[in-house]
C-alpha cells in the first residue's frame, strides 16, 4: 500500500548521499560528515516541514476547481521555492564544513560531471532543426502537465502546442549561464580553501556560507542583467501558460489534479505520523 513518494522519502538520506557523492566523490573523512548531516536534515524535515506541506497541499487542492491567473501561478511557484530554500538553509553549515576540504581532484571531478551534464542538456534542448526541437518541447510540456493532471484533455494539448511556437526558451543562452555559474561555484570553494589554509577555518566556513547563499539566490535572479531579463521573460511565460492550461481543463481533468494533490497530502500526513514521540 505504500506509494512511491513514501518509499522514496524513507530512503531520502541514502538517495541524496548517492547523488551528492556522484558530484563530489567524497573521501573517507567527508563521507561520515555528509551522511550525518543528511540524516539530521531528514529528521528535521519530517518533524517540521511535512505538516506545512500537508496544509499547503490541502489548500492548493481545494483551489483546483477554480480558474486561476498568471499571478496566482507565480505566487504558487514562489511558495514552492521558499519551501525548498528552508531545506538548503538547514544543510548550509554542514555543506560549508565539507566544501572547504574539497581537493583539486574533487573539483576536477565536479567539472567533469558538469561537462557531461552540459553535453546531455545540449543534446536534449539544442540539437536538431526548429521543428524537431519544437516537437521535443511539446512532449516535455505534456509530460509536465500530466504529472499534475494525469491524462490531460485535448483543449490543454492545443494550448500547449500553440504556446510552444512563441516560447522564449533559449537553450544556448542557458548553456552559457550554466557554465558561468559552475565556474563561480568552483571559485567559491577555492576562495574559502585559501582562507582555511591560513589557519582561519571558522572564517573560511563563514565565507563559504555567505557566498553559496548569494549564489543560490542568483540562480533565480542572475547578477548578469541580460540573463536576468531572460529569466523574467521565461518565468512570466510559464506562469501565463500554466494558468491557460488549467483554465481550459475540463471538470474531470481538474478532479484528476485534485486527487493527485490530495494523494501527496496524504503521503505527507502519513510520513509525519511516523515520527517517534
Amino acid at each position: 500500500g505504500c506509494t512511491m513518494v513514501r518509499l522514496g522519502y524513507g530512503s531520502a538520506d541514502d538517495l541524496a548521499y548517492l547523488w551528492l557523492d556522484g558530484w563530489f566523490d567524497f573521501n573517507d573523512e567527508q563521507t561520515p560528515k555528509a551522511r550525518a548531516a543528511l540524516a539530521d536534515a531528514l529528521i528535521w524535515h519530517r518533524k517540521t516541514q511535512l505538516p506545512d506541506y500537508a496544509q499547503w497541499l490541502a489548500k492548493t487542492s481545494s483551489d483546483v476547481a477554480n480558474n486561476t491567473t498568471a499571478d496566482a501561478v507565480c505566487k504558487l511557484t514562489a511558495e514552492v521555492y521558499e519551501r525548498f530554500s528552508r531545506m538548503s538553509d538547514r544543510m548550509l553549515p554542514a555543506a560549508a564544513d565539507i566544501a572547504v576540504t574539497l581537493t583539486d581532484a574533487q573539483l576536477a571531478h565536479m567539472q567533469a560531471r558538469f561537462d557531461k551534464g552540459q553535453v546531455k542538456f545540449r543534446d536534449e534542448y539544442a540539437k536538431g532543426d526548429a521543428k524537431t526541437r519544437e516537437a521535443a518541447a511539446l512532449e516535455r510540456s505534456i509530460s509536465r502537465a500530466e504529472s499534475i493532471y494525469g491524462n490531460i484533455d485535448d483543449a490543454q494539448r492545443e494550448v500547449l502546442a500553440q504556446a510552444i511556437k512563441t516560447s522564449p526558451f533559449d537553450a544556448t543562452l542557458m548553456l552559457g549561464e550554466r557554465a558561468t555559474r559552475m565556474r563561480e561555484a568552483i571559485q567559491m570553494v577555492k576562495d574559502a580553501r585559501a582562507v582555511a589554509a591560513s589557519g582561519a577555518m571558522p572564517a573560511a566556513v563563514a565565507q563559504f556560507q555567505g557566498a553559496i547563499k548569494r549564489w543560490a539566490q542568483e540562480g533565480r535572479a542572475s547578477p548578469r542583467s541580460g540573463y536576468r531579463a531572460y529569466q523574467q521573460r521565461i518565468n512570466d511565460y510559464h506562469c501565463a501558460l500554466s494558468a491557460q492550461v488549467h483554465n481550459v481543463a475540463s471538470a474531470a481533468t481538474r478532479q484528476g489534479a485534485r486527487e493527485r494533490l490530495k494523494g501527496w497530502e496524504s503521503d505527507a500526513r502519513s510520513l509525519f505520523a511516523q515520527v517517534a514521540p
